[in-house]
């Protein structure tokens, strides 16, 4: 907090994203305008290049299920005695058993081998590891632009994740999404679309809880597809609010 008031009080503006970052940030009083926005993800364009790139990694004609944990979600486990890789790699193999298609994806990549909180690869490799069905799931584990990451997510029919922005991409292609969290973000999210109920708190998850929010998104698929697709244009709307701060902070500063 203390940090964030040095920065954030020399701003021209400040844009929170969504009502819980909204309320945080009020209460450092900083003395700047401070905005409600989107987050600005939403608003990344597709291509077809994109997608043929997508296509040529994960090949497949019926539909995947993308896996995509966090080593910050996994950290935050461990501290409290949860075994995370265990559970996605109980997962993984139970949707491998069932005749899956299972795509293991880091969307956060850094080259090194060290877990960190921004390299998903070693928690990836680990959950592909503890799920024993290693030879039949796809790993996408490499260094790939967000447009590639996001088309992978916009092919699969459905997405597990705890990594934030593969949460946004799955919504971003009203894709049926299923994230375990451990922020206020998530849910403030997923309830633009009415998709809060798929939020699952770290704390509280287990096998059988992951498994029936799966099924429940799964079986809802066409439900869920529309109900994304409906709330899209609005919360799309709101991450456009970002462009409008900066456009009218130029605008000043040139009148200035």
């Amino acid at each position: 907090r203390n940090a964030a008031r040095l920065v954030l009080r020399n701003m021209a503006a400040v844009c929170a994203r969504g009502e819980g970052s909204y309320r945080h940030v009020a209460a450092l009083s900083l003395g700047v305008p401070l905005v409600k926005a989107g987050d600005l993800a939403f608003l990344m364009r597709r291509s077809d290049r994109a997608g043929a790139v997508a296509r040529e990694l994960v090949d497949s004609a019926d539909g995947y299920v993308v896996v995509s944990p966090s080593s910050v979600v996994d950290a935050y486990c461990r501290r409290v005695g949860i075994d995370y890789a265990g559970l996605m790699g109980r997962f993984t193999r139970r949707l491998v058993d069932e005749g899956h298609h299972v795509v293991v994806l880091a969307h956060s990549f850094r080259p090194s081998s060290k877990p960190s909180r921004m390299n998903d690869v070693p928690v990836c490799r680990e959950v592909i590891s503890r799920s024993g069905v290693g030879d039949r799931v796809t790993p996408v584990l490499g260094d790939h632009p967000p447009t590639v990451l996001r088309a992978l997510i916009g092919r699969a029919r459905t997405l597990v994740t705890s990594r934030f922005h593969a949460m946004i991409s799955g919504l971003a292609t009203a894709t049926p999404t299923v994230v375990v969290g451990w922020s206020h973000k998530y849910a403030e999210v997923m309830s633009g679309f009415e998709m809060q109920d798929f939020v699952l708190r770290f704390e509280t998850i287990d096998d059988d809880v992951l498994w029936e929010s799966y099924r429940t998104a799964d079986s809802q698929d066409a439900d869920l597809r529309a109900r994304i697709a409906s709330g899209l244009p609005a919360v799309t709307r709101q991450a456009e609010v970002n462009l409008d701060v900066i456009r009218d902070v130029l605008a000043a500063n040139e009148l200035a």
